[in-house]
């Protein structure tokens, strides 16, 4: 485990072919999986929806244990996080946060998901553009975080 940043490669655009998409009225729209429902596409939906279809894929058993875009409150403010998976325990096991494929993954996207953990307490964090992935675990009795070379599901 590391300090520095570990970038994971999880070629996100393999899972392209497995998306369900429309178009009307000149709007593209994508079949959310988890939420069974039409969503419109934007740069960071597509990396939200190739995220899901890898975690589908890879957390097959658990796949019923995902939740998109959910709200929640931090500080008494009102946020929405991405995706959460969780064990077979109905616990958090993972956090992710999907940004637009041109916005960079810097500190402030750390600072963004560490503040929905404030609420959540989930023990691995996951941010993505779909071109750059990044996990780490936390240790909440020592308060400290290491970044890992792979995503971590379980």
């Amino acid at each position: 485990m590391s300090k520095k940043p570990i970038h994971i490669e999880l070629s996100l655009l393999n899972y392209k072919d497995q998306l369900t998409s429309k178009t009307l009225d000149g709007t593209t729209y994508l079949l959310d999986p988890v939420r069974k429902k039409w969503i419109i596409l934007t740069p960071e939906e597509l990396v939200r929806q190739l995220t899901l279809l890898y975690l589908l894929e890879k957390a097959e058993p658990y796949k019923r244990l995902l939740s998109v875009e959910k709200v929640i409150n931090v500080n008494g403010r009102i946020k929405r996080f991405d995706i959460l998976l969780y064990d077979s325990e109905a616990k958090p096991k993972l956090l992710v946060e999907c940004k637009n494929p041109k916005v960079p993954i810097t500190n402030e996207t750390f600072n963004q998901i560490a503040q929905y953990n404030i609420a959540l307490k989930v023990p691995t964090l996951m941010v993505t553009n779909g071109n750059e992935t990044y996990c780490c675990s936390i240790d909440f009795n020592s308060r400290e975080f290491s970044f890992l070379d792979e995503v971590r599901l379980f």
